[in-house]
């Protein structure tokens, strides 16, 4: 390999006369400065934000960029104060004149530097080193797959109670690299990076609990993890999926923790939305991140709340343990219909609505159509959403709650292509108890005068921007009506998710969420009922929403203290 050359940048008199020189080159500037009989050459861009630091001050070894007052050693580049260091080249002194050898780095040594820094960043929360080392991986090439996936592997293995919105969010930003190439992407990513940021700020890696010896037989193995599922056991359980991803693979996995999903109502419908997201994810970016994905999936779906388990949902149990023998023998009847179920799941009482969807199932009526009627369902309780709720203190639930109603049966939509035992039919049920139980979320909604044809797409997101949900969601109606785009309607609204209008990157999760399951939705569906989840994203979109929680916080912690009283809650 031929060494690089030395070269000539300054005479040696200059450079002890002004004590510092900068010289221009192909990729930027270094920076050289004497430091006593020594010269030190860096790179002149400050890697905070790319102020010159040779305007800046040196004291003894330490440089101090002016802009920021961040610090760093002249001889390494180390960072002294502030967050990444600067890059430094060999230099010398040799028969009067000032050389330096403009040694090209490495790109796989880069690639493992910045990655390295990148992970640093998201663990001390530090956004525009985020942003910087996102841009300077994808100039190296590395696929904006990758930097996803260290997003969720990142909080996989350290949030406190396993996988968060950082893995849906991590797969769904995915879909915007197409119109994002190149340098562009690091908008999309930077959703995930930091909420991952924000979430798991300065966590350390989550204990992993040590594995008793797993049982060999798959059938038996398959059983054990239920039973250790069940029982919140974890170490037996993870020890059991990580020994079935070695033996069998990840579909085995997949299998195993969908059933689990089957099992309860988890958190919102977390489980099985984070289930298959996170598989989406896996078999993008490689099957070999599996074990070290699987262990936070595993986790949150056995950690989070069982809400079937709760008092109110004794009757659900009941009616669940009850309808058994029939989902077992369902049959699906090719003539069978289900006309009319989603007023009957909206409207009724919570046993009417059950009811019907078993009598559905009981005739014959394709899951696929069932689940049709329900993903409208859930589209129509977002578009009656009372507003006003949001901003309550003395009510629990708001915005972010409803829109999971809708995420929860499209996931139940992927969940029932991948799981075809019987018990996939329990997410049905699942999700017509969440729809149902939202009626009290209900409000009396005046909707805005129809609008003409011909809406421009730079209107609609100018309205949507003004807060005004109902006038937005009629315009969306009117471009619908019209013909209107619907690939540029949802390239606008998925933008708009990423355009800074919301503060939180939570906030921000759900919107990004929310829309892609939307189209996905929409595309599943025929006719009119087409623009239904499409609208009802619009309304989420253009919501004046709730982004901090302090005042509710202090309320309810009142009521609790003072009064002996929990959280009031309308569902």
């Amino acid at each position: 390999m031929q060494e690089t050359p030395w070269t000539t940048v300054a005479t040696e008199v200059e450079l002890r006369a002004r004590g510092r020189a900068v010289h221009k080159h192909d990729d930027g500037r270094v920076a050289l400065f004497l430091v006593g009989d020594e010269v030190c050459a860096i790179d002149d861009q400050c890697p905070h934000e790319g102020y010159p630091l040779s305007k800046g001050t040196l004291a003894g070894e330490a440089l101090t960029c002016q802009w920021h007052n961040y610090k760093f050693d002249v001889r390494t580049g180390a960072c002294l104060k502030g967050d990444e260091s600067a890059r430094t080249f060999p230099a010398r002194i040799t028969n009067g004149d000032v050389q330096v050898q403009l040694i090209r780095p490495d790109p796989d040594e880069q690639i493992r530097k910045t990655r390295a820094s990148l992970l640093e960043a998201i663990r001390e929360r530090r956004i525009g080193q985020m942003a910087r080392d996102t841009v300077r991986l994808l100039r190296l090439g590395v696929e904006p797959s990758s930097i996803a996936l260290a997003a969720a592997l990142h909080d996989a293995e350290r949030a406190e109670y396993g996988c968060t919105h950082v893995l849906p969010v991590a797969t769904d930003v995915l879909t915007y690299v197409d119109r994002h190439p190149s340098e562009a992407a690091v908008l999309p990513l930077m959703q995930a990076l930091e909420l991952c940021a924000e979430t798991n700020v300065r966590r350390p890696p989550r204990p992993r609990p040590a594995p008793p010896t797993p049982t060999p037989a798959s059938d038996a193995a398959f059983d054990d993890f239920a039973a250790a599922v069940e029982r919140e056991d974890l170490p037996t359980a993870e020890a059991l999926l990580l020994h079935a991803l070695e033996r069998d693979g990840a579909g085995t996995c997949e299998r195993w923790l969908l059933h689990a999903c089957t099992e309860h109502f988890i958190g919102f419908g977390h489980g099985l939305i984070y289930v298959t997201k996170g598989f989406d994810l896996l078999k993008r970016c490689g099957f070999e991140y599996a074990a070290r994905l699987l262990p936070g999936l595993l986790t949150s779906v056995m950690l989070q709340t069982r809400e079937d388990a709760l008092p109110e949902w004794a009757w659900f149990r009941e009616r669940l343990q009850r309808s058994a023998p029939l989902l077992r023998g369902y049959e699906p009847d090719a003539t069978a219909t289900c006309s009319g179920l989603r007023d009957v799941v909206l409207d009724s009482r919570r046993e009417e609505a059950f009811d019907a969807v078993v009598d559905a199932l009981r005739a014959g009526v394709d899951e696929r159509a069932i689940l049709d009627e329900l993903s409208c369902a859930a589209a129509t309780r977002i578009l009656r959403f009372q507003i006003e709720l949001d901003r309550a203190d003395d009510v629990q639930e708001g915005w972010l709650d409803v829109t999971h109603i809708l995420t929860f049966a499209h996931a139940v939509r992927h969940g029932m292509r991948r799981y075809r035992a019987p018990a996939r039919l329990h997410w049905l049920l699942q999700l017509t108890r969440f729809i149902n139980n939202a009626r009290p979320l209900d409000g009396a909604r005046t909707p805005a005068e129809p609008q003409p044809g011909g809406v421009e797409l730079d209107a609609l997101v100018a309205t949507i921007d003004a807060r005004r949900p109902e006038i937005s969601v009629a315009m969306t109606k009117a471009y619908l009506r019209s013909g209107g785009d619907r690939t540029a309607l949802h390239n606008a609204l998925a933008d708009h998710a990423l355009a800074d209008t919301r503060t939180r990157p939570i906030v921000i999760a759900h919107l990004i969420k929310t829309c892609a399951v939307a189209f996905e939705e929409s595309s599943a569906l025929s006719g009119d009922d087409t623009a239904l989840p499409i609208l009802a994203f619009v309304r989420v979109a253009a919501a004046p929403i709730r982004e901090r929680w302090t005042s509710r916080s202090c309320h309810e912690a009142v009521r609790l203290v003072l009064h002996g009283k929990v959280p009031q809650t309308l569902t």
